[in-house]
């Protein structure tokens, strides 16, 4: 069956969406390069390594808050990673589907990561 989705659901993948344009990533790797912590390859690997640096407590959380096994939570949080690594805009794996939706509502921009990085958690959760 199609999906429907709301006008401000469209609205927000669009706006997700455009985030991810070549233009972004020229402005993407000015921003890194005056930061050392932040890789220049672009806001997909910035979104990995910031899942790989977090792991112990988003699989903690994640696990509690979806009631999943944590061993669960720490596959599909590998899965996400890959994908992101990948630069991939969809996934049709259900797992790392409903983690990227998870994470993109329990995050928080800037606090947790950058807008561009959680634009491709975001992407890969609709």
């Amino acid at each position: 069956p199609p999906q429907i989705q709301s006008n401000a659901d469209a609205c927000e993948a669009a706006e997700a969406t455009k985030l991810l344009t070549d233009a972004n990533l020229d402005v993407w790797r000015q921003y890194a390069s005056s930061r050392d912590h932040v890789p220049e390859d672009g806001p997909h690997v910035d979104a990995a390594s910031t899942i790989v640096r977090n792991r112990e407590a988003l699989v903690k959380d994640t696990a509690k808050r979806m009631e999943f096994e944590e061993r669960h939570v720490d596959e599909a949080l590998r899965k996400l990673t890959a994908t992101l690594l990948t630069g991939a805009t969809t996934t049709h794996d259900d797992d790392v589907r409903q983690l990227a939706e998870f994470l993109d509502d329990r995050m928080c921009v800037p606090r947790d990561m950058g807008a561009m990085s959680a634009a491709r958690i975001k992407i890969l959760g609709q």
